[in-house]
This record gives C-alpha cells, structure tokens and sequence, in this order.
C-alpha cells in the first residue's frame, strides 16, 4: 500500500478531538519494606536485604531466579469490564550492561496466554550497580478485563547472566477513554412536569400525549408505562461548495394532524429546521407495532453529514443487538453503533424492542441519556474517498462520504417499534448462512505477477496445472479467493521494472500465455475472478468496455477492485475513488459497470484513511479490534447513494504481506482464530500473493522452483479446519454479499405473543437464513430447521423460498 496524504475526513477529527482524557480508576504498588497480603503480589521469595532504593528490601534475579517481583491476579473490581491504559514504573540496577532482561506483561484466562507482551528494560540501563527508574504503559481492551481474566506483570532475567534487581514497583489502572460518535451538543429532554400534556388519540396497546407548549410527544402502552418520551431532530451540514460545518437541534415538534384508520392511530408531526422540512408519522398499530414514517424534504442544496431523529426513553436498557449480531445485556458501553441491528428496553411489565430496520442510514445508542439515535443519512456509515485529479502523484484524497443534496430532494425512513412481554427472547439475523457465526475472505490485488508465481500460490508449484495434482496453495486446501486480474497490458509494463528475479510482462488475461487457461481453472474451481480495473494505468472507454464484456462472457464477474488510484492522469482514472463515478468526466464507467452487471465494488477508505489503526491490538484480525468497544461506526458494506447511486461498496481495514513465512503460525494460531469466532468477526483480507517485488510469505523456491511456502500452506490449513468445524466460513466477496443483500429483502414482525414473523419478499429462494437466539427452543410449524448450539445460544438456519412467510415459535 503506498502511504496516502490525508486531506480532511470527520471522522478522524472525532477521534483526535475526543480521545484523549483518561481517568484513574485504581493504583497498587509495593517497595518490599513487608510482605504485601492486600494484593497477589509474586516472586516475594527474591526478597533481599541491602542497598534498596528505597528502604532495606529489594528483588534480585539471577541465573538461578530469574522472574523478579510482580502482580498476578484479577483485575481490580473498579478497573473490570473497562477500557485500561495500565502505566507501571519501577526502579531496575544491573551488575554489567549489554544484557537482556524485560517487564513482561501478560493476560490469560484459564490456561489460556491471550496477551503476552514484553517491555525491553536492559536497552535502558546506561551505569552498571546504579538503580535507574523506568516508566511504560499498555492499552488492554474491555474485553479482556472481565471477570476470570488474570493480568500479571513481572520481570523476566531472560539470559541470566547477570543480576538484574527492581524495587518500588508501582501500577497505575486508568480508564482509556474512546472516542464518542454521538451527534455534538445533545441536552436532554426533562420529562418530569406532567402540566400540558393533552390525550391525542388511544386504542387497546397504545396512547398518543402531546404538549403544545414544549412541543413534545409522549407514547405510553396500555399499562400506562412510557414508552417513549421524547423526540428531537438533528442535521449537520455545509453549505454547498463551503467547509464550515454548521449543526441545528429541533427540541419542538409540531401536531399536525391525527386520525383513526383500519392499520391504527396514527399522528401527523412536523419539525423543521435550517436545511429540512421533516413529516413524522407514527401508526400505533391495532396490536403491538409503533411505526415511523419520516420524509425529509431538502430547502437548499447541501453536503449533509448527518440528518437524525433521537428519540429519549424511561425504561431501563435491557439488552443491545450488537452489530456482530452478539448481545449486551450487562456491562453497558457508554455508547454503541448498532448498524441495523437495535435494542430492547423493559421493567417488570413492558418492554420496547427495536430492530433489523432497513429503511434508515444506521442506529446508535446513547446509554447514559436513554436515547436512541436513528440517523436517516450518516456520513460514517457510507464512507467514500476521491482522489481529484492533479497535474502529478501526491497521494491526496478528499474525504466524500457525506450525501450531497440538492433543493427538493427527499430523504425517506422508516422502523417499527414493538410492544412485547418481559420475557420476549429475540432472534437475530446472522451475518453468514447455514448457521456460520463468523467469515474469511481473501481478495488478491493484481499487482506485478507471473504465472510461475500464480500457479504456485493456488496449486503449491509453479509446475503444477492440474487441481487434482496440487500439493499446496489455496485449491489443495480448497480455500475460495476473490481474485482480481489485469485483462491487458498495453503500456508493456514489465516486471523486471519492480524486481530483477523475475523479468517479463506482468501476467493478463489478453497476452500471457497460458493465464487464460488457468483462470478457466480456478473460475471452475470456485475462485471468484474480477478486474482489477482493465489494465495497469488508465485505460480508455475502448478497451474498457471490452474487458468487461469479455471477462462477463468468460467469468460473469459482479465485483471489481481499484488498481492505482492517485492523482495523475495515467492513474487508473477509471476507479471508483477516482472518476469512474462521476458522470461529467471522460473517464466516466458506471454506466458500462451497470450495463455488464459489475456492482460490488473495494472500497479504500479504512485503508488510506487509517481512521481506526490505533484502535487494533496484538495482531488481532479485527481493525478496529472489536474488544475496545461497540461505538465506531465500521459498516461491512453500504451505498452511497447520492455520490455512487446503487453501487454497492465493501471493505478491507489492512494488507497482509509478511515479509516471509515466519508470521504465518503467529496470525492464525488459535488463539487469533477463536477470538475471531467469539467476536462473530467477518474479515476480509488484502492480499498479493503472487506479486514478484514483496517480500512476501507466500512463496519461496526450491530448487530454482516456485513453490507455496510451507508456513503459508500451514495457515490455510488450520482455516480449513476451523471451517470443518463450521466455526469460520471460507467464501468469496460474491458470495458473501449476495448473501447479506438477500437479507434486504426479508421483513421481520414481532408478533403480540413474541413470536416473529418472517417474509421473503424476494423472487430468489434464501438458503440457510440464519438466527442467533438466548431461547431454549424454537419451531417454525412443519418447516425444517437445522440447529447447534454456541455457548449459551441456539443457533438455527432454515431455507426461506420466494414470498414465502414463515412465523418462528420460541421458547
């Protein structure tokens, strides 16, 4: 990946002006002058008397005992289920220099090392038999600092070959503060004065209160519980062509009109505000559903990056539908992005559930003011970068992820709220079919290949060109790659421009010999093949359109991948994040992207805008790393409508490239593998494994030969076990998107007595439509269901044909 100049992107403002403060939350240290019960001190038994730091005592190692003093146990109970940024000092002498000793710092659970981590000490020690003070820190996430989680931090005399002694150690337990996405300035709506509040309208689940003066809304069940309480509009927004970022909230909502029909009650509201004119209607059902129905009309034309109706609740938080489909129930975040997921709320009697809305941008939810926002565009969750064209490469971009709308245009959203009993147990849609809590997808870049090299990489050897023969790669382990390729080389790119081992053309559909038959082959055998743009730099519309009408006839390919996005003209202009989208531009292609039914499309932006690369941890595949929290808004795929009209866009967050084969046991052992499945991750990889100039894993020869390197072959191995074991689907972009697209079209009812009713309002069948449940059991009349169990959930899948409804009875 080339290092992109950033230009401007709201998001990675948020970051940098909120992530900042820290809070203490406990400190623990010991200078050895007595032995320390209070807390699970270790290695007290180095414990010598003589010229400490401070007062007679100190830790020594030695050759003979070489783990010194240290803390192992559970976290502290004010520091659990947190966030931590752990600060630790203490005071090290060494007898001689030039040797290795370290503060280890370790977190496991069971017998289980989740994180082992080491901090070189002895690089800092200058004067022998001098105490020197030694100050680091570590960033632990929430997710590892529950209950039963063990943290331990010691020193480690590695060689042993000197005596290395520490004293005064000392642990300072921060919270680590993340950063809010919460619409800025929010002041919430007191609700306690019940003066002026007027019955609307009511029927048997629901009645409607208004206020004239405050312009507020009440909704309250028949119990006469509340069940929501307030509402407010926010817009954020620029003037067209202007950068200055402007923000309104709208506190008064205006009755407009209310009505008795066959569906319901409804009321007709209004609210208004510098850029919208805003109609709410709300059904309340005639059993249990409250229905939203917003049009937002745009006054004048602008760049709008966020446009939200917020909508406040009395009853306790009960259970979030986490956008990995897992759920919180204790332990709330302050803040959680839902995606189209959603949440419940109840006491005792009434509960209020939210979820799978797809007619609105994405859900958020405010914990600490019992709100809800349901954004009805957000810029965060349609994320797009463009590179403007310039007179030369300068790797800039501009952030256009915000919608751009013109005067009269309309924004439409709806959701539906459901009244249910206490005891209601949802089924959340999953993200994979057949009951797959998790997925791996491998893209390849194109970039500067041989078919020596391809060959080894799917077949195990370059002399290999049958399947059936491989002896390593990913089709002897049958793994699926979405696979990008260059259909021609008409600027006669070479390989030997990048690295000498290996000159010639780089590999294309149209002039290598041979590479068409391959691609036949693993086309044949699953892998997915798609373009990586036409060819090495900017094509014209020419050759455009024949590359893509004669990869449909050989491949019929749906996805595409940018190549050599930048600035200059030669630059793959013809890209998505370049000017392929823009209409007014020579280098136009949507319209022949539609035409021969290309519409998934790689999208950059995580990559280039490396938005959330502090938020990983310890090589986990998740970027950012789904322990730290649930509020970053990191959307699978999207549209952007307003920029790239029905397009549909999916993402990567980094490249794997290891410089050689070594990583390979370190990225997929298990531990990286389960904590995947546990967090219900879906990773998608960057990849180029055939590419000549990397230092890469892949490959390595033998003999003279290009040959699958072992460790790598090793890695695709253990993901195919973890498949065997229906843990982890292997799939491609195709595959994986058709699937969770399909998912648009099922609508979802809760029903009076809980159960959900499903329909496929689709003219395609969906196979293996999966459910996560916290029910013991679930039926669906005569209709088949597959079933397993995944902690303490029940996992289930059924097939779902066209217009079928089908009516899930959990218990």
């Amino acid at each position: 990946m080339k290092l992109r100049f950033f230009l401007f992107t709201a998001l990675a403002v948020i970051i940098l002006k909120n992530a900042v403060a820290q809070t203490k939350l406990f400190s623990i240290s010991n200078n050895l002058e007595s032995i320390s019960d209070s807390f699970p001190w270790i290695n007290q038994s180095t414990t010598v008397k003589g010229d400490a730091f401070s007062g007679n005592y100190y830790s020594s190692t030695d050759s003979l005992k070489q783990f010194g003093l240290g803390y192992k146990g559970a976290f502290p109970v004010p520091c659990r289920n947190k966030n931590l940024h752990i600060i630790f000092s203490e005071f090290i002498r060494a007898n001689i220099t030039g040797k290795e000793f370290f503060m280890v710092i370790t977190v496991s659970f069971g017998d289980s090392i989740i994180v082992w981590d080491s901090k070189n000490i002895s690089a800092r020690i200058k004067k022998p038999q001098a105490w020197t003070e030694m100050h680091d820190e570590i960033d632990l996430p929430s997710s590892l600092t529950g209950e039963g989680y063990i943290f331990a931090i010691y020193l480690w005399n590695k060689d042993g070959n000197s005596v290395v002694d520490i004293d005064d150690l000392n642990i300072d337990f921060e919270e680590k503060e993340m950063p809010s996405f919460l619409p800025t300035g929010f002041i919430k709506i007191k609700s306690e004065n019940n003066y002026g509040w007027q019955k609307i309208l009511t029927n048997k689940s629901f009645s409607f209160f208004y206020n004239k003066d405050a312009g507020q809304v009440r909704i309250l069940n028949a119990k006469g519980d509340t069940l929501i309480n307030s509402l407010a509009l926010f817009s954020e927004w620029s003037d067209r062509n202007k950068k200055e970022r402007k923000q309104s909230w709208n506190y008064h909502i205006y009755l407009r009109k209310d009505s008795v029909t066959d569906e319901g009650n409804y009321i007709m509201l209004s609210a208004n505000d510098d850029i919208t004119q805003s109609e709410i209607t709300i059904l309340a059902g005639i059993q249990n559903n409250l229905t939203f129905n917003i049009n937002s009309v745009i006054i004048r034309s602008i760049t709008l990056y966020r446009h939200s109706l917020i909508t406040g609740f009395t009853l306790p938080l009960k259970e979030v539908f986490k956008k990995s489909t897992l759920t919180d129930s204790i332990n709330f975040k302050n803040e959680y992005w839902l995606d189209k997921e959603g949440f419940a709320l109840s006491n005792d009697q009434s509960s209020l559930v939210l979820y799978h809305p797809e007619e609105v941008s994405s859900l958020q939810f405010d914990v600490r003011n019992k709100s809800a926002i349901i954004n009805l565009d957000y810029s965060a969750d349609h994320p797009l970068l463009h590179f403007p064209l310039l007179k030369k490469n300068e790797n800039k971009f501009e952030d256009h992820s915000a919608s751009f709308y013109f005067k009269s245009n309309i924004i439409k959203s709806s959701f539906t709220f459901y009244s249910v009993t206490p005891k209601f147990k949802n089924a959340r849609i999953l993200a994979n079919p057949f009951g797959y809590l998790s997925s791996f997808i491998w893209t390849e870049h194109a970039d500067y290949t041989d078919l020596r090299t391809h060959k080894a990489v799917y077949f195990g050897s370059e002399k290999i060109n049958r399947l059936d023969d491989a002896t390593g790669g990913f089709l002897k382990y049958s793994i699926p790659v979405t696979k990008s390729i260059f259909y021609a080389n008409p600027d006669k790119v070479d390989n030997s421009d990048k690295a000498g081992f290996m000159p010639g053309p780089i590999a294309n559909y149209k002039e290598t010999t041979g590479y068409s038959d391959f691609l036949k082959l693993l086309d044949e055998s699953g892998i997915e093949i798609c373009l990586h743009t036409p060819d090495h730099y900017t094509c014209d519309r020419k050759l455009l359109t024949e590359a893509l009408d004669l990869t449909k006839r050989q491949f019929s390919p749906i996805t595409w991948i940018d190549h050599g996005y930048d600035n200059s003209k030669s630059s793959n202009r013809e890209d998505l994040v370049c000017d392929g989208a823009d209409s007014t531009s020579i280098w136009y292609a949507a319209d022949l992207w539609k035409k021969y039914g290309i519409k998934y499309f790689w999208n950059s932006y995580y990559e280039d805008s490396n938005i959330f690369k502090d938020y990983s941890f310890n090589s986990f595949f998740s970027v950012p790393y789904s322990g730290w929290d649930d509020a970053m808004p990191t959307p699978i795929y999207w549209r952007n409508k307003t920029r790239t009209a029905d397009i549909i866009h999916w993402r990567t967050t980094n490249t794997i490239d290891p410089k050689d084969g070594s990583l390979w046991p370190y990225y997929f052992n298990d531990l990286r593998l389960t904590d995947l499945v546990n967090n219900r991750n879906n990773i998608i990889v960057h990849c180029y494994p055939a590419r000549i100039d990397s230092t890469n894993g892949f490959y390595n020869f033998k003999d003279g030969i290009v040959v699958a390197n072992e460790e790598f072959n090793q890695a695709l191995s253990k993901l195919s076990s973890y498949r065997k074991l229906e843990k982890i689907r292997l799939t491609t972009i195709r595959d994986m998107l058709d699937y969770r697209t399909s998912l648009e079209n099922i609508s979802y009812e809760i029903q009076p007595d809980g159960n959900i009713r499903l329909h496929n309002s689709s003219r395609a069948i969906i196979r293996g439509l999966s459910f996560s449940t916290l029910a013991k059991e679930v039926t669906a009349g005569t209709k088949e269901i597959m079933k397993k169990n995944a902690g303490n959930e029940l996992v289930f899948w059924l097939d779902i044909a066209p217009g079928e409804y089908v009516t899930l009875i959990l218990n």
